[in-house]
Formats: structure tokens, C-alpha cells, sequence
């Protein structure tokens, strides 16, 4: 077998490991997002069970003969506002992914979630019914972190090429490890050779690289789709976990279980599930920290052929001279030397990161990004009301059966059929047209809630445009947000987006509170106002893509590059070590 053969092999095996290790990961991604997170949003049927356990019953007066009043129903819905505007939290847990890493973060996630199913078992034991506000906090905590943990695991499935590993020229590279002694000429003429050779056999593999990755691009019409694909996959399930509650709902009716014991059942699946997914994020992450060693050694052994090659000094001399510093065989201007070089390394160093830090912030406040903040709040904001409305809305026009409230949770999964036609726009028309169909859809829908309030059946048409309205809103804009913004600011661009929808939620709350007490339940002014309020962001869809193309001009003028060369760049290096390029260059010049 060849050192080539033997490169491979390893390679091999090593991304076989990788891909067992990150399935199992978007295993378990999938299930506590669709379990947990998802489940959140889908508070109709949470309404149903709480009411079912009178919680804030004494709120009603005692000659209220039917089963919820307007006081009870407002503490219900506040309940849910109040946990969505854990949203503010977010930037704190992109500061974590950012700094700490996606496996504090997932730690934090799966905290959030199992104290929040702790205090709401303990609220129906008590009962205590005010402690079902920090339980919706812990829960809405646990929502939005899994927001920022979806574009983390979608990272994990970017390509995973040789260079990762170090291996693009590794089995020739392995002879040209440094000897430790170099006294012949005839050590450096080998050590020469083989340098010449594995720099030969690096051409070659990038050059096989980049025909792969022509190939892929002539297949598909798109860069490194794994990652996209995997967040909008996840973010899809959001919609789908919708249906927890309904299926608590329909235990408790059917079986007669109470809210406590559905909870314990709920606590124990979620020690599992949590359990299962740090457990894989501890094996991908050990995995890839192994890559990265080898990937320095790989650069090591690049680097000495260097020297060699350059007729510079060897290991041996190298290392008589570091022993002759540490015994003060030297004067003193050779002992103050290096030191002047460290503190001019310290200087450089702190200059580097200050300067990161600037375009840290000049991303963050860029127009483009703005925009988008802009965009992401309003549509989070309504999306909100309206889940956490609907039971309210639809008893106002009739449902006093339920049915409608049900139908409507149920088809919420319907947005998982949705995605192929995301990954489809995404990849025919750009992202600014995809932006422009999220307005498209919460128009429609709002229309139909508005203008249908006589026939409940014309709602149902609204419950599947309001699905296709939820699929396209996360999918696209976390998509685009990877996207759009570097990978060291994409945990606070995260947060900055919820902290913004945190803030327009704020608005939820006196809107509700009016609907069911000033206007005797009746929504009709709140969607209104929902809906004609999306007119202003079909403008803001389009300010926010614009900003991207420019940037993309002014790269392609300043380096003087065609519109392959970003492609080839990501080939090179992969998209984990450049982010920003994560789009393609047909995609941005479509946005």
C-alpha cells in the first residue's frame, strides 16, 4: 500500500467517525428542539390544560358561571408574552457560544429546560400559580438558546475536507519529518527533494479539491449546502414541536392524566434527550480538537521543510541556541533582544485584537445587518402574538368546541413540507426574493384573518399560509444570517436579532390585554395592525440584501478577483475558517 493509499485510509476513517459522531448530534438536535423548543411556541393547547387545572381560576369572580373569564384569560396569555421576551437573554448566550463554546451553551440550553418543567411541576403541586411565570421564563429561555445552538450544530456540517486533518500531503509529508541531526549535504539534498515533492502533491490534491468542488457546485448551484440545509432542517422543527402540548392535550382528555404527571413523564424524556445531545457535542468536539493537532502538525512539518529548504538554520542548531540562552552564554545584548521582541509581540497583540474588536462592532452596526434586525423583529414579534392569541381568536369567532385550536396545532408541522421550497427559492432566486415571500405570506394570512371572521373553515386555509409564513421566516433569515455575518460575531449577531424581537414582544402584552378586556375579545384591531404593519418591510427586505452586494462589489474591485475566486477560497480553506463566504457568489449576486 502507497503513503498516498495510507493517507487516504486514515482520512476515511476519521470522516466516517466525524459523520457518526454528528448525526447523532443532529439526532438529538432534533428531538429536544422538537420536543422543547418547539414546543414553546405551541401554547394553544397549554391554554386548554391550564384552564383544565384552574390555574388563576380565583381571579374570576364567584358568580362567573363559565369556565374562564376575562381576568384568567389575560394572566394566561401574559404568562406566554412574558416568557417570549426572554428573548433580551439572547446575546448573553451568543456571548457564551462565542467565547465558551457550543457545549456550555447546549449545558445552559438543557439547564433552562429542565428547571423550567421543575418549577411548573411545583406550581401544580403547591399550587402556587405565580410561579408559572418564571417556569414560561425558563422554558422561553430554553427556546431562544435553541435558536443559537441550530446555526451552531448547522456548522458542524460543513464539509469535511482533508486539509482538516492535515492530510492533503501527509503520507509524503511523514519523511520529511525534521531529523535530529542534518550534517551531510546529502540530508539536505533528500530533505530537499521531498520538500519539492510534497509540495507537488499538495498542488495536486488542491487541484482535485477544486475540480470536487466544481463538480459539486455543477450538481447542486450552491456552496457547502450541508450547513444551510441542517438549519433551516432544525429550525423547521420549531413548527413541527408545536404539537407537544396538543399531544398532552389529547392525553389529558382522553386518559385523564393531569398537567403534573404529563410533567413528570416530560422531565424524564428530557433528561434523556438533553443527556444524549452533550454527550455527542463532547464527542464531535474532542474529534475535532484532535483535527486541529493534527492539522498543526501537519503545519509544522510544512514549516520545517521551509527552513530546511531555505538553507536556514536546523533543529539541532535551533536548539544549541535556546540551550545557550537559558545557561546565560550570551551577552548581554543577545539576552535583551528577545525581550524586546516579546514586548513588541505583546504590543502587536493587543493591537490585533482591538482592531478585531472595531470590526467586530462596524459588522454589528453595518446596514445590512440593521436591516435585517429590523425585518426579524416585526415578523417575530407577530408570529408571537399569534400563536399565543390563537385559542382567544379563535373562541371569539366560535370555536367553543376546541376543534378549531386543534386543527390549527396540528397543521402546524405542515411547515416541515414547506422546506424543500425554502432550500429550493434559496437556491433559484437568492435571498432577497426568499425575504420578500415571508412578507408575501404574513400578508396573505393576515388578510384572511381579518377579512374571514364568519367562517371558521376559510380560517384553516390561514393555518397552512401561517405555516409556510413560519418555515420561510426562520429558515430564511438564519440561513441568510450565517450568511451574511463572520463566524466570531455570528453568536452576538444571534443574540442582537432576539434582543430586538424581545423588545417589539413588548407590545404583545398591552395589545392582548386590550383585545380581551377593552374589546370584549374580539382581535380584530391587533391583526389589523399586524398586517398592515408588514407593508413598510418589503423595503427593509430589500435594504438589507443590498448592503451584501456592495460588499460584494467592492471585494471584487479591490482584489481584482472573477466571481469564482471566493469559491475557490472556501475550497482551499473551508467555510469554518471563512464564514463570510458561506454564501455563494451566485447567491449573493441574486440576493
Amino acid at each position: 500500500m502507497t503513503e498516498d493509499d495510507d493517507s487516504n485510509v486514515f482520512y476515511d476513517k476519521r470522516r466516517r467517525i466525524y459523520n457518526i459522531y454528528r448525526t447523532g448530534l443532529l439526532v438529538f438536535t432534533s428531538l429536544y428542539t422538537f420536543f422543547f423548543a418547539g414546543a414553546f411556541f405551541g401554547y394553544g393547547p397549554m391554554i386548554l390544560l391550564l384552564q383544565r387545572d384552574e390555574a388563576f381560576f380565583w381571579k374570576c369572580d364567584d358568580e362567573n358561571e363559565e369556565p374562564t373569564c376575562p381576568d384568567q384569560k389575560s394572566q394566561l396569555l401574559n404568562i406566554h408574552f412574558v416568557g417570549t421576551l426572554m428573548q433580551i437573554l439572547t446575546p448573553f448566550v451568543g456571548h457564551l457560544c462565542d467565547t465558551r463554546g457550543p457545549f456550555a451553551t447546549m449545558f445552559y440550553t438543557a439547564a433552562t429546560a429542565l428547571v423550567g418543567i421543575a418549577v411548573l411541576i411545583i406550581s401544580r403541586a403547591i399550587p402556587i400559580d405565580e410561579l408559572l411565570y418564571p417556569a414560561f421564563c425558563f422554558l422561553g429561555m430554553n427556546a431562544f438558546a435553541t435558536s443559537v445552538m441550530c446555526v451552531a450544530t448547522g456548522r458542524i456540517f460543513s464539509i469535511y475536507s482533508k486539509e482538516q486533518v492535515g492530510q492533503t500531503d501527509m503520507g509524503k509529508m511523514e519523511e520529511a519529518k525534521v531529523p535530529q541531526e542534518l550534517d551531510s549535504a546529502d540530508s539536505m539534498t533528500r530533505s530537499l527533494e521531498v520538500s519539492e515533492e510534497a509540495k507537488k502533491g499538495s498542488d495536486k490534491d488542491q487541484g482535485d479539491a477544486d475540480d470536487d468542488y466544481k463538480s459539486e457546485e455543477q450538481d447542486d448551484g450552491s456552496q457547502d449546502k450541508g450547513p444551510r440545509r441542517v438549519i433551516g432542517f432544525l429550525n423547521n422543527l420549531f413548527d413541527a414541536g408545536s404539537v407537544t402540548y396538543l399531544i398532552m392535550w389529547v392525553a389529558h382528555k382522553n386518559l385523564g392524566t393531569s398537567l403534573q404527571v404529563l410533567c413528570y413523564w416530560y422531565l424524564g424524556a428530557g433528561v434523556l434527550i438533553f443527556g444524549g445531545t452533550l454527550t455527542c457535542w463532547m464527542l464531535v468536539l474532542k474529534h475535532q480538537q484532535k483535527d486541529k493537532e493534527l492539522q498543526e502538525e501537519a503545519d509544522r512539518i510544512r514549516k520545517s521543510i521551509v527552513t530546511i529548504a531555505e538553507g536556514r538554520s536546523t533543529v539541532l542548531e535551533m536548539e544549541k541556541q535556546e540551550a545557550a540562552l537559558q545557561n546565560d552564554h550570551v551577552d548581554d545584548s543577545s539576552t535583551k533582544e528577545p525581550q524586546i521582541l516579546a514586548s513588541t509581540e505583546h504590543a502587536n497583540r493587543e493591537e490585533v485584537m482591538e482592531d478585531d474588536s472595531k470590526e467586530e462592532w462596524r459588522e454589528l452596526f453595518s446596514a445590512s445587518f440593521l436591516w435585517l434586525v429590523a425585518f426579524f423583529a416585526f415578523h417575530v414579534a407577530r408570529n408571537i402574538f399569534v400563536l399565543t392569541s390563537a385559542e382567544a381568536f379563535l373562541k371569539d369567532l366560535g370555536d367553543t368546541s376546541d376543534k378549531y385550536i386543534s386543527i390549527f396545532t396540528m397543521m402546524m408541522p405542515a411547515s416541515v413540507l414547506g422546506f424543500p421550497f425554502v432550500d429550493w427559492a434559496l437556491g433559484k432566486f437568492g435571498y432577497h426574493k426568499a425575504l420578500q415571500l415571508i412578507n408575501l405570506f404574513g400578508l396573505v394570512h393576515g388578510i384572511i384573518q381579518i377579512s374571514a371572521t364568519a367562517n371558521l373553515d376559510i380560517q384553516i386555509i390561514g393555518f397552512l399560509v401561517f405555516s409556510f409564513y413560519r418555515c420561510f421566516l426562520f429558515s430564511v433569515i438564519f440561513a441568510y444570517l450565517s450568511a451574511l455575518m463572520p463566524e466570531k460575531v455570528l453568536g452576538k449577531a444571534n443574540g442582537f436579532l432576539h434582543i430586538s424581537a424581545g423588545a417589539a414582544g413588548l407590545l404583545n402584552i398591552p395589545l392582548g390585554n386590550a383585545a380581551v378586556q377593552q374589546w370584549n375579545g374580539s382581535f380584530f384591531i391587533p391583526n389589523c395592525l399586524y398586517t398592515f404593519g408588514i407593508l413598510p418591510f418589503f423595503y427593509a427586505a430589500y435594504g438589507t440584501t443590498a448592503g451584501i452586494r456592495s460588499k460584494q462589489n467592492q471585494r471584487q474591485n479591490s482584489t481584482g478577483t472573477t466571481m469564482g475566486f471566493s469559491k475557490r477560497l472556501s475550497s482551499l480553506f473551508g467555510n469554518s475558517l471563512y464564514p463570510s463566504l458561506s454564501a455563494t457568489d451566485d447567491e449573493v449576486a441574486k440576493a
